[in-house]
């Protein structure tokens, strides 16, 4: 089945970055202003702060506008604007505070930068070197999902961000351009399994440039064991994203010693990323005790500092609109 990745996606974009640093197209430490002459308020962050989410733009409050007419398109410029307008979260390099649309100024960067469209970047510089035949990134009109596909649901959301769970909404069909090269992009779990192993072990990328991807900084009010890079995370000894669109979670962790790795979706985005993160740290735990190969002396030499109870514990505190008994993922239904 297809679906969109969503916040996923971040970590393909900084990855196309890294390649064109690669190429000395561009810097990791360039300011965005070099590259968007005519855009004001950005003076101070470069792009390397925009992928490091250390730019300190803030993150305007959308979500209800677009559960609510799903099919708008929204140019990448009429979000950045409303980001600039919002408060900033501290200066440019301070902190790591998530902002979508710094991603998605980004984007606008990186296409000023090399005169092709994302459509196009993405394909040359990961889609088609990792064979992701089932990847793409509609355009902003491309509602629908390709070939087989799940519906896509969320509760409705009230002006202040809160869910309401007695209205949920079917946005299967949805404008990719909400989220843009910051969460845009539509995959199947296949795909996402290639690209979570790729990611991790930085086959795209030079040593030094993969090893930027991976020197990561700490997440305000987050455990220690995790940090962020450039687009992606480090979660204990895995390293992966999780994705959050209207309609659609998903998660991907892969250990890249042992090259465990799981790739997870949910189609009720209601509880938001990180119910897909802990879902994929629950089956993490799960399959780093079961032995390999069937022979049970050899279980993975993982070591996490979480256990699947841990995991499950904080999806039930992160769960939104729940109802009836909880369901273990890890048991087959039937």
């Amino acid at each position: 089945m297809s679906f969109r990745i969503g916040t996923q996606t971040t970590a393909m974009t900084c990855t196309v970055l890294l390649r064109l640093v690669d190429e000395d197209r561009v810097g990791l430490d360039d300011p965005v202003s070099q590259y968007l002459t005519r855009l004001p308020g950005i003076e101070g962050i470069t792009l390397r702060q925009l992928c490091q989410q250390t730019s300190g733009l803030g993150q305007p409050q959308l979500e209800s506008q677009f559960v609510s007419n799903p099919t708008r398109p929204w140019p990448a410029l009429e979000l950045v604007s409303a980001a600039l307008g919002t408060p900033r979260t501290g200066p440019p390099g301070r902190t790591c505070n998530r902002s979508d649309v710094g991603i998605t100024l980004l984007g606008m960067a990186l296409q000023a930068a090399t005169g092709d469209d994302w459509a196009t970047l993405y394909g040359r510089y990961l889609f088609g070197p990792l064979g992701l035949t089932d990847t793409a990134y509609p355009g902003s009109r491309d509602l629908g999902l390709p070939g087989a596909h799940p519906h896509g649901w969320t509760a409705a959301v009230d002006p202040a961000g809160r869910a309401d769970c007695t209205r949920m909404l079917d946005i299967t069909r949805l404008s990719p351009s909400i989220a843009g090269v910051a969460g845009g992009a539509v995959s199947t779990l296949g795909d996402l399994k290639t690209w979570s192993q790729a990611l991790a072990a930085g086959v795209l990328l030079e040593p030094g440039t993969a090893h930027e991807q991976w020197d990561t900084v700490p997440e305000a009010g987050l455990p220690y064991w995790r940090g962020y890079g450039l687009g992606a995370e480090q979660v204990g000894p895995l390293r992966g994203s999780a994705g959050e669109v209207p309609g659609f979670l998903s998660a991907t962790l892969t250990d890249p010693e042992s090259g465990l790795t799981v790739a997870v979706m949910v189609n009720d985005s209601s509880a938001g990323a990180e119910f897909a993160l802990n879902l994929a740290r629950r089956l993490v735990a799960t399959a780093a005790l079961a032995p390999v190969g069937g022979d049970a002396s050899a279980a993975q030499a993982l070591t996490l500092p979480w256990t699947a109870d841990d995991a499950a514990a904080a999806m039930r505190a992160g769960a939104v609109c729940a109802t009836g008994a909880a369901v273990d993922p890890t048991v087959p239904a039937g």
